[in-house]
């Protein structure tokens, strides 16, 4: 799944960088930034699709989505994932261990320094 993202990310972003020279001339940062957005409204729509399957009972097929996204880095698909198992919904019976280990996908990196903000 992650391959899948960025292979559709990377081809999307530079077929725009190809057809819009003003981009390109905006530099590297701009085609970055372009593509960190796409990147992140693809997720977005894929963790909403999965959402929306698991409101339908699709269980299944919602969660193995949303686990690929949590793998990929999504912290809120994860986050999703480590309720259902704490909450022993969306199909799975209650797991605090997988609720635990799905947690700290969606957790934010922790400060290497120890120190709060």
């Amino acid at each position: 799944m992650r391959f899948a993202l960025v292979t559709a990310a990377l081809v999307g972003a530079m077929s725009m960088l190809l057809a819009d020279p003003e981009t390109v001339e905006r530099g590297t940062e701009g085609a970055g930034r372009y593509l960190d957005g796409l990147v992140g409204g693809y997720v977005e729509v894929q963790r909403v699709k999965a959402v929306e399957a698991l409101e339908r009972g699709e269980h299944e097929a919602a969660l193995t989505s949303l686990r690929d996204l949590a793998e990929a880095g999504d912290s809120e698909a994860a986050g999703i994932v480590a309720e259902c198992y704490q909450t022993g919904q969306c199909g799975v019976p209650a797991d605090r261990r997988e609720a635990e280990r799905w947690g700290r996908h969606a957790a934010p990196p922790s400060d290497a320094s120890g120190e709060e903000g």
